[in-house]
């Protein structure tokens, strides 16, 4: 799969996808930490 990809020269939105999760991942965490601190 990864090599497929990479032979359609796709890693830059492989690697968006992975930023884009990152950056969702941490915004669920800091809106997690500000729900229990409201508790």
């Amino acid at each position: 799969m990864l090599a497929q990809l990479k032979e359609k020269g796709a890693e830059h939105i492989l690697t968006r996808c992975i930023d884009l999760a990152l950056s969702n991942t941490k915004t669920a965490g800091l809106m997690l930490m500000q729900y229990l601190q409201n508790m």
